[in-house]
């Protein structure tokens, strides 16, 4: 998902991805934290870019049985 991210905006090096696991390893919460001008770019027009990074995550997650929440931080 960093991989992802960092792909999509203009400074890279500003992008973080955190994991924060939520109630018997079940739940996942990930956080993406980028420069401000960037945060756009990773939330897309009408939120499309989120949706479809939550998605490819969730597909991935659900191998494990585990389901993931991925928010963007300013």
């Amino acid at each position: 998902m960093e991989f992802v991210a960092r792909s999509l905006v203009e400074k890279p090096e500003a992008v973080k991805v955190s994991t924060v696991v939520k109630s018997e390893g079940k739940d996942v919460l990930v956080q993406i934290a980028c420069d401000k001008a960037d945060v756009g770019k990773i939330i897309g027009k009408n939120g499309k870019t989120i949706a479809a990074i939550r998605a490819l995550v969730n597909s991935a997650a659900g191998r494990y049985g585990r389901h993931v929440n991925v928010e963007v931080l300013d």
